[in-house]
C-alpha cells in the first residue's frame, strides 16, 4: 500500500487526531472537580446580637515532689485539702491545671492526683518534669 499515493478523484484532507486532545482535556476537568471542593473551606461563624459573658479562666500550678507531697501554688496540702481547693476553684471558674512531677516521684502519687482531677471534671492539664538540682 502507498500512501503518498492519491486519487485524482478523491483529494482527502487531513485532519489532526483529536482524540488525545480530548482525553487530556477530560482528565484535566475531572481533577479540576475533585480538587475545587477540597480548596474551598468554609468556616461557619454564629454572629450574635447578644452581649458577650466574660468566663474567668484560672491557672492553677500542681506540684508533686520525690517524697509524695503535694503542693498548690508552692504552699504543701494533704490530699484532702487539695480536693477541696480544687472543688472550690472548678465551681468558680474554668481552671487550668499545670502539673509538675519531680524525677522520682512514684507512679501512684501521679495516678492518684489524675484520679482525683479526672473525678472533679478538670480536663484543661499541662505536664511538666521538674528539674534536679544540681549540688
Amino acid at each position: 500500500m502507498d500512501f503518498n499515493q492519491q486519487d485524482a478523484q478523491t483529494s482527502s484532507i487531513k485532519e489532526p487526531n483529536m482524540l488525545p486532545l480530548i482525553d487530556v482535556m477530560l482528565v484535566l476537568l475531572v481533577i479540576v472537580l475533585i480538587t475545587s471542593p477540597l480548596l474551598t473551606k468554609a468556616l461557619n461563624v454564629d454572629v450574635s446580637n447578644g452581649q458577650a459573658q466574660a468566663v474567668q479562666s484560672a491557672q492553677l500550678t500542681l506540684s508533686i515532689n520525690d517524697k509524695g507531697t503535694w503542693l498548690v501554688n508552692g504552699q504543701a496540702l494533704n490530699q484532702a485539702q487539695v480536693r477541696h481547693y480544687l472543688t472550690e476553684q472548678a465551681e468558680q471558674t474554668d481552671l487550668s491545671v499545670h502539673l509538675n512531677v519531680g524525677s522520682k516521684t512514684q507512679y501512684q502519687d501521679v495516678h492518684g492526683l489524675m484520679s482525683l482531677l479526672n473525678e472533679l471534671n478538670i480536663d484543661k492539664v499541662s505536664f511538666a518534669k521538674q528539674d534536679e538540682q544540681k549540688k
